[in-house]
């Protein structure tokens, strides 16, 4: 089975207000809640410590407003996976992005093939569908939103989610709620830092973790 990246269409619910890009989707079916219940979170699946795994983000409608912010997410996911020791061997997400960019117009390359690519066992799948530093123009409160696949490129199936219209994880920040600043170098500094902690929402959903260490208020939805 091909393993097909999405098209653009799905990440086009973000737009421009004020200088500023807004959300205009929500991720809907989520089936564990990560703002209460018990203190801990379990992973919603296993990975294999020992197969060189690579983590792909993906922007195909290009919700993030700056590419170099892909490198950020997956910079983050690859740190804390090694950190944690959730995995041994992760490839530079850096190969990925080399190996899309000669991507010919109209011959996309699907997962399994980016990962044969950067000789990648495992794919970590996150597809960018939403990012805003704010709900309203005025005020800092930033979210973000993905759609995550794990897929095992040695014999090109998905293992998680089991279910296609699943793998799905919204992140609210708004602990870091607060006046949003004008400053455009400031702006920045504030999408890299909501980019990082996407790439660590990301990583935690494949670690048993603290609540309290959560990358924010998250809902990952999986099966």
């Amino acid at each position: 089975m091909v393993h097909r990246r999405a098209s653009g269409v799905l990440a086009c619910c973000v737009g421009v207000a004020a200088g500023l890009w807004l959300p205009g989707c929500n991720v809907v079916g989520p089936i564990a809640l990560l703002i209460e219940g018990p203190p801990t979170t379990d992973a919603v699946f296993e990975l294999d410590p020992l197969r060189p795994t690579v983590v792909f983000v993906d922007d195909p409608g290009n919700a993030l407003p700056q590419r170099s912010l892909r490198g950020e997410i997956a910079r983050s996911a690859e740190k804390q996976l090694l950190d944690k020791e959730v995995l041994k061997d992760v490839i530079d997400h850096r190969g990925v992005l080399q190996a899309v960019s000669r991507e010919r117009f109209g011959e996309q390359m699907s997962i399994t093939e980016v990962g044969r690519a950067v000789s990648a066992e495992v794919v970590i799948y996150v597809q960018i569908v939403s990012i805003t530093l704010s709900s309203d123009g005025a005020s800092y409160s930033p979210a973000a939103s993905a759609r995550v696949k794990v897929i095992d490129v040695k014999n090109d199936v998905r293992v998680w989610p089991k279910d296609e219209n699943a793998g799905q994880l919204a992140l609210n920040m708004r602990g870091m709620a607060g006046e949003m600043p004008r400053s455009i170098a400031q702006r920045e500094g504030m999408l890299r830092e909501v980019a990082s902690r996407l790439g660590l929402a990301v990583a935690q959903m494949f670690y048993k973790h603290e609540r309290k260490d959560a990358a924010g208020q998250v809902t990952a939805g999986g099966g």
